[in-house]
């Protein structure tokens, strides 16, 4: 029984000292920790969206502590394409319809402005818009 209690034991190091070499800046434990605070996260993501609709959350949403700060890292680390953002990461951050970029595409940008030069000539005859017009 005590034999065999300390090779369990042994293969329990050997196991934690396999993960650990495998994990370049984190530990074992750092990594696992850094994956319950991310499903917890997420978690918070899913109850944001079920609430409001999107996922859209505010980085300065004060209703869940560092959610929005949260959201905003997500979205930087897989532009980095940064290791630490894992394929099933980014697979169920996609299953809830998260946006990863908010910036909208010169193109789009385009379109609605020139939407509302033809709008503002329907009205008025003319493209000239003053400067201050809103």
């Amino acid at each position: 029984p005590k034999h065999t209690e300390e090779r369990s034991q042994a293969r329990q190091t050997l196991l934690v000292v396999a993960d650990k070499s495998r994990c370049n800046t984190h530990s074992f434990k750092d990594s696992y920790t850094d994956d319950i605070i991310w499903q917890n996260k997420f978690e918070e993501l899913c109850q944001y969206k079920a609430d409001h609709g999107n996922c859209l959350v505010p980085a300065r949403y004060r209703d869940t502590l560092g959610l929005g700060h949260w959201v905003t890292s997500q979205r930087q680390l897989k532009t980095k394409r940064s290791p630490t953002l894992t394929k099933r990461q980014i697979a169920l951050m996609d299953s809830v319809g998260f946006v990863w970029s908010l910036r909208k595409s010169a193109k789009t940008v385009w379109e609605k402005r020139f939407n509302f030069l033809c709008e503002y000539r329907h009205i008025y005859g003319h493209c000239m818009v003053p400067q201050r017009y809103k």
